[in-house]
Parts: C-alpha cells; structure tokens; sequence
C-alpha cells in the first residue's frame, strides 16, 4: 500500500470516527463485550471464497476497523463503536457487535480484485495491522 493511499485510509477513517461519535450518540449497540484483547501488532487474515465471504484472523484479537476496498474505492467499511473493538468472523455485509457502518454495502462481484485492511486500536489513532488481497 502506498504512502498516498494509507494516508487517505488514515483520513477516511477520522473523519468516519468523527462521524460515528455523532451518530452513535443513541447507538444501540455499544462497543462489544465479549469482544477478545486488542491486537498489539500485525495480524493474518484469512478470507473465505464466495461473494459474501467471512474475514478472520490471527491471533484471535479485536481491530477497530475493518475496510473492503475495490481499487480506491470503498464497497464496506465498518468502525468499532469503543475499544477494544470486534474481534474475527467477520462476515461481509454484516456489521458485527459494537461497530457501525460506515456508508453502504457494494455488492462483490466474482472475479474482480478487492483489498481488505484491518486497523488496530487504540480508536482515537488507529494503525494498520493487516492487509490482504482477494478475488471471489
């Protein structure tokens, strides 16, 4: 990933998080529980096949962010609504406990190209933590 482009990353997600501390103020769904530690460093996801597939990852930890990104263009994105954040099984479309959407949900199509990016905590200045490549 490019400088240029992490920055924008980094960008995109203070103001989603500015955003999401608006939005959430009535939220119903406060940050996760059960949701395991937060990632201290670089983690492994895994992504399942299939147009709606599940992203997990290793070790078992919580991000608190998670992007799906066909070229520079978003198609999911979802913010943890507190630390740690929500931890791995994260199916795509579906928001997990204790995040917010940010935006709508694109449609994968097969054989196209996507990126997706996890951002661990803390919330207030999140960092990369993983970034892998797939293709439904």
């Amino acid at each position: 990933m490019s400088l240029h482009k992490a920055g924008r990353i980094a960008s995109m997600i203070a103001a989603s998080m500015a955003f999401t501390a608006l939005a959430s103020c009535g939220d119903d769904d406060p940050s996760s529980p059960n949701a395991p530690a937060a990632c201290t460093g670089n983690v492994t996801v895994t992504v399942t096949s299939g147009t709606t597939p599940t992203f997990s990852w290793t070790p078992e930890c919580s991000v608190v962010a998670l992007i799906v990104e066909e070229a520079a263009n978003d198609q999911w994105n979802v913010l943890a609504n507190g630390d740690p954040g929500f931890g791995p099984g994260v199916v795509y479309g579906a928001k997990p406990p204790g995040s917010t959407q940010v935006g709508a949900v694109t449609p994968l199509r097969a054989g196209t190209s996507y990126t997706v990016t996890l951002f661990r905590g803390p919330l207030a200045s999140p960092v990369i933590a993983s970034l892998q490549f797939f293709t439904p």
